[in-house]
C-alpha cells in the first residue's frame, strides 16, 4: 500500500470515528434544545414535541442516500403502530430549496430548515437519524438505512430500496 493510500485510509477513518463520537455521545442524554424554522417560517422549538416519541431525520436535498430512504421513512410514518411518534426532517438547506424538492418527491416528515448549526451538533455525514423517548433521552443515534444494491451492481441508479430493520427496532424503543 502506498504511504499516499495509507494517508488516506487513516484519514477517512478518523474523520468517521469523529462523526461518531459526535453522534453516540447524546445516547442517554437529553435531546439538545433548538429553536428551528419551518416551511411557513414559524419558529419551532423542541417544547412543541415535548411529551412525544421523536424521530429526527437529517438530510438535505443533494445527498442521494437521504433521498433514497425517503420512500421507506414516508411508509414507516403511516403505520398506525408510530402514529403517536412525531417524525421531523431537519436540513441546512434553505427553504426554496426544500420546497423545489418537495413539489417533486413527496417526504411526510415536519421540515426544519436553515438548521446549519444544529446539524453540526449530530453529523457531517448524512442521513443520520435521532430517536427521543417521550422523556426527551436520545436513546439511538443511527446511520441512514442501508441500501440494498443488486449483485454486481457498483453504481447507484437512484432506484435502490433500503434496510429499515434497525431503524424500526430503534422505532420499538421509544414507541
Amino acid at each position: 500500500m502506498t504511504k499516499r493510500l495509507s494517508i488516506l485510509y487513516l484519514t477517512v477513518f478518523l474523520a468517521l470515528s469523529s462523526t461518531c463520537y459526535s453522534q453516540k455521545q447524546y445516547i442517554g442524554q437529553k435531546l439538545p434544545d433548538f429553536k428551528m424554522t419551518n416551511l411557513t417560517g414559524d419558529t419551532i422549538s423542541y417544547s412543541n414535541y415535548d411529551g412525544n416519541p421523536l424521530v429526527l431525520n437529517f438530510w438535505f436535498t443533494a445527498c442521494l442516500p437521504c433521498v433514497l430512504e425517503i420512500p421507506e421513512l414516508n411508509e414507516i410514518k403511516s403505520q398506525k403502530d408510530y402514529s403517536h411518534i412525531k417524525f421531523v426532517a431537519v436540513t441546512f438547506d434553505n427553504r426554496d430549496k426544500v420546497l423545489n424538492f418537495l413539489n417533486k418527491k413527496e417526504f411526510k416528515f415536519d421540515h426544519l430548515i436553515n438548521a446549519k448549526e444544529y446539524c453540526e451538533k449530530f453529523t457531517t455525514s448524512y442521513p443520520i437519524n435521532v430517536f427521543v423517548d417521550r422523556n426527551g433521552i436520545v436513546t439511538d443515534v443511527l446511520d441512514g438505512m442501508p441500501i440494498i444494491m443488486e449483485e454486481g451492481q457498483d453504481e447507484f441508479t437512484g432506484k435502490e430500496k433500503v434496510n429499515s430493520t434497525e431503524f424500526i427496532k430503534a422505532l420499538e424503543r421509544i414507541k
